[in-house]
């Protein structure tokens, strides 16, 4: 799973929920999260930013194992 999605999981937030804390739109979020597309920078930054990520923004976009 991308860390992405699994850190909005974890958080209970919907994609919506996030693109309205980030704003970054929903259409780059689902593809992000599906590895289809890659965000822009500001994009990483703002997403990383809106989940409390403390890593490298473009961390959220790496393959986690689950369990």
């Amino acid at each position: 799973m991308i860390r992405l999605k699994y850190l909005r999981q974890e958080k209970g937030l919907s994609q919506r929920a996030l693109r309205d804390r980030s704003k970054v739109g929903v259409f780059y979020i689902a593809n992000a999260e599906t590895g289809r597309f890659k965000p822009y920078d500001k994009q990483l930054e703002a997403l990383a930013a809106a989940l409390e990520w403390k890593g490298k923004p473009s961390d959220l976009l790496e393959e986690v194992e689950v369990r």
